[in-house]
């Protein structure tokens, strides 16, 4: 949970009694040791990821405390997990602002030490916990201290807030659908489209750094954001080709890729910053296919 001390110190306010500072103790204690377990089942059985396991066995919960929490557990379900955690939780708390948790994910080989994968997880986490956004803090949540930072997921290197993991679960859905192989043994889009969210990703990177830069040298507290360069012309010329070969033997892969290419175009693009985990995340779901025997 972010920002624990600082909710059990001044949440409460002038009710912080000690009869309510238990209670508050109580009810964090129930959702992680009580309500935890029922989010796993979900996720276990959710029929949107690979087969599902209706009697468990994908998640362990190795260590549930006040306020932290180390599970260990098929890889595909672990972002979903968080997720559902933070969600949860923020609904328990009525829908509160300022009750939220971060959450740091470490992808390990099944030999790998636990004890070395659980400080992998955490430093996943520390960096989900100094995440800061650009635009500032989410209204309503500005009376805790480094409120614009927190309330987000470490994955595969990569960290981003809450609000943007649905539409990057929604992307890495609609490329996997595009390259994940048929009956036939063919996908409707070539890997290439693979290389071509690689080569965005990197172009906006760049774009990144040289604004990150500019801002060092004119004394700015923090570089503009960025709307346009490269990457925009790049994502939309690759994709509208990519799309064109497709058409002529799948029409509705050919529209699910322009459908792509409008998500990362869309108002201030949103998605673009987030295109190099959608890429990594739909490698790994095609490469255990492929370790799997296509099952």
């Amino acid at each position: 949970v972010d920002n624990l001390g600082a909710l059990f110190g001044r949440g409460l306010g002038p009710h912080a009694t000690a009869s309510r500072v238990s209670t508050l103790s109580f009810f964090l204690r129930l959702f992680f040791e009580g309500w935890l377990n029922d989010i796993s089942a979900t996720v276990e059985r959710d029929p949107a990821l690979r087969a599902a396991a209706p009697t468990g066995g994908l998640l362990y919960s190795i260590y549930c405390g006040g306020d932290d929490v180390f599970i260990v557990g098929a890889w595909d379900r672990m972002p979903l997990l968080a997720q559902r955690i933070n969600d949860d939780l923020h609904a328990f708390a009525a829908k509160n602002a300022r009750v939220h948790a971060s959450a740091g994910i470490a992808l390990v080989a099944a030999d790998y030490p636990l004890y070395r994968a659980a400080d992998d997880a955490r430093a996943a986490l520390e960096k989900a916990k100094d995440f800061s956004r650009p635009d500032g803090a989410i209204a309503g949540a500005a009376a805790f201290p480094d409120e614009a930072k927190k309330r987000a997921l470490g994955f595969l290197d990569h960290t981003l807030g809450w609000e943007d993991v649905p539409a990057v679960r929604d992307a890495v859905d609609l490329v996997w659908g595009l390259l994940r192989p048929r009956e036939n043994g063919e996908a409707p889009v070539p890997r290439a489209l693979l290389r071509v969210c690689g080569e965005v990703a990197e172009a906006y990177r760049a774009a990144e750094d040289a604004a990150k830069k500019r801002a060092e040298r004119s004394g700015a507290a923090a570089p503009r954001k960025i709307v346009w360069g490269r990457w925009l012309w790049l994502q939309v010329y690759a994709l509208s080709r990519l799309a064109e070969r497709t058409r002529p033997h799948d029409a509705a892969a050919a529209e699910a890729l322009l459908e792509l290419q409008r998500r990362l175009s869309a108002g201030d693009h949103p998605l673009i910053p987030h295109l190099g985990l959608v890429a990594r995340w739909v490698e790994l779901l095609l490469r255990e296919r492929s370790d799997d025997g296509g099952r």
